[in-house]
């Protein structure tokens, strides 16, 4: 699969940095190249963030005019000072030709700027939410989101959103038990509150039932206890666990008990001076 990264100067480099290491990450966990990914940008050389740390693109949106898988568009902090008919009819031309497309953060001012996002849904970073609704008022914002995704389009929150968001991807390619894996190997949940307590009161429960599991992996434990506990019946329970995680609780039993079984034998291996190749 081919993916882009548009990088827009003046951002920060986790929002792009981050989520290619991910899918580097699933490439490696499923040993073969799933995704082909690249960075490229309006001009050729290095794209200063707003860390001042430099990255060295290795082509421009116009070195290569093959269809897309997935295109990614990153932000920046001044968003307006970055839009351009230059890009924006790159923008137009290229995603009639993509399989899904989408923005972190305050990218979504350039597919906005394309019209790509009239008629819908979408969110952005929470500080520009008010001048992005008013700079694209076809636009239909969900402020209190941090991802949201319409048809082929997706759009986040900035900052760690953008690893909610890729993990979001790779679960829709290779499945939740990959992007769980991934998730825990970064170290993140596979949803999270965002950065002004976005996600639904009920979700930051499921959050703490998915640790409970994990800390009861060894001890042995019973899930029918946890909707009671949890305010809720036993449907709604399991309602709410999908639509937080992606997967069943059961299903989120097993992926964890595996998870566990392969780090388990990861260190033992380390132990005993053996590494898996």
């Amino acid at each position: 699969m081919l993916v882009y990264f548009f990088v827009t100067a003046g951002g920060h480099a986790l929002e792009f940095a981050g989520p290619g290491d991910l899918f580097e990450e699933a490439n490696r966990r499923a040993g073969r190249r799933v995704y082909d990914v690249h960075f490229v940008s309006l001009r050729p050389g290095l794209v200063t963030c707003l860390s001042g740390a430099q990255l060295m693109l290795e082509g421009t949106m116009r070195d290569r005019d093959e269809p897309l898988d997935t295109l990614i568009v990153t932000g920046a902090r001044e968003p307006l000072s970055r839009l351009s008919p230059e890009i924006a009819n790159w923008l137009r031309r290229q995603t009639p030709r993509t399989r899904r497309y989408g923005a972190i953060g305050t990218g979504a001012f350039l597919l906005g700027a394309a019209g790509l996002l009239d008629n819908k849904h979408v969110t952005t970073d929470w500080e520009f939410i008010s001048v992005f609704a008013e700079t694209f008022p076809m636009a239909i914002i969900n402020p209190e989101r941090t991802l949201v995704r319409d048809g082929a389009v997706f759009t986040s929150a900035a900052g760690t959103a953008a690893l909610d968001l890729t993990l979001s991807l790779i679960e829709e390619d290779l499945g939740a038990s990959t992007a769980l894996a991934l998730a825990r190997c970064l170290g993140i949940f596979l949803s999270r509150p965002g950065p002004k307590s976005q996600l639904d009161p009920s979700h930051r429960v499921i959050l703490d039932v998915q640790q409970w599991i994990r800390d009861n992996l060894q001890t042995g434990f019973s899930l029918s206890d946890r909707p009671g506990r949890a305010g809720m019946s036993p449907r709604s329970f399991t309602r709410v666990f999908h639509e937080a995680t992606g997967v069943t609780p059961a299903e989120f039993v097993e992926v964890a008990r595996i998870d566990a079984a392969s780090r388990l034998l990861s260190e033992t291996r380390a132990d005993s001076g053996q590494f898996a190749a």
